[in-house]
């Protein structure tokens, strides 16, 4: 995705540089030109940084999950070690 970003920064640059360089344009269409161009590179970025910001979260999102997954695994773990603990207990207790 960043990639994605970076060339499209560099074709906004490319218009530019191609808007401000035509001879036959006037400078209100040029500044029009160039305003809209603004607008569409804060509205790509706006874009970019939210998506950035939506993969964060789900990232986060993930990352909880599987630590709540760890956590009921060591606490399976855990249960079942102290079954087996009581039950090795009881037997002993039985076989005295």
């Amino acid at each position: 995705m960043t990639r994605f970003f970076a060339a499209l920064e560099n074709q906004c640059k490319i218009i530019e540089t191609a808007l401000l360089s035509k001879c036959n344009m006037n400078q209100q269409m040029r500044e029009e030109a160039r305003q809209v161009l603004d607008e569409l590179k804060s509205s790509n970025y706006r874009n970019f940084v939210m998506i950035k910001s939506e993969k964060f979260v789900e990232a986060c999102k993930e990352s909880f999950l599987l630590c709540q997954r760890k956590r009921i695994a060591v606490w399976w773990r855990h249960l079942l070690l102290v079954n087996l603990t009581n039950r090795r207990e009881r037997q002993h207790v039985v076989q005295s």
